[in-house]
């Protein structure tokens, strides 16, 4: 298992600003980013990711803000995410993914949630009450995909502020 804790801690950064990923294809172990300070990042704000079969939990009153540029329009890929505020991915046969917290969350793209395996059939949450703010000109506020036969569910959102908005 992967857990990450901000307490109230800022962190500024021109890269990325909490990268927790399993890797390995074996490990059934969660994914947790529990985030209560505030990140300024210039890419992404958050990435967690697993291709093992665990669940992936986002978390936390802190405000995420990704980078503003041309999102990345390959969004199954930690190693290609860009410009992002929330990127939560999924790559395993099993394993959910769960986006929730209060904080203001931005990018160019918001928040993404993706389950990329055709055999996961664990559901995608996104229920952050925060304001979602789109930095860039094309950005989504919230793009939430499987390609598994589980349930995608968006809702409890605040304000939506973006050129496009879309839950799938």
């Amino acid at each position: 298992s992967v857990l990450v804790t901000n307490d109230a801690d800022s962190v500024n950064t021109a890269a990325t600003g909490v990268n927790a990923q399993i890797i390995n294809g074996n490990n059934s172990g969660n994914v947790t980013v529990d985030q209560e300070g505030t990140i300024n990042a210039s890419d992404v704000g958050i990435i967690a990711a697993t291709n093992g079969t665990g669940s992936i939990l986002v978390e936390g009153a802190g405000d995420v803000t990704g980078g503003s540029g041309a999102a990345n329009p390959t969004y199954g890929s930690p190693a290609t995410a860009a410009n992002v505020g929330i990127f939560a991915n999924q790559g395993g046969t099993s394993g959910g993914i769960h986006v929730t917290g209060t904080g203001t969350t931005s990018g160019n793209d918001a928040i993404l949630a993706t389950i990329d395996n055709s055999a996961n059939t664990s559901n995608i949450v996104v229920d952050r009450s925060g304001d979602i703010a789109v930095s860039g000109t094309a950005g989504w506020g919230i793009v939430a995909t499987t390609a598994g036969a589980g349930t995608v569910t968006v809702e409890g959102t605040g304000t939506i502020a973006a050129s496009t908005s879309v839950a799938g």
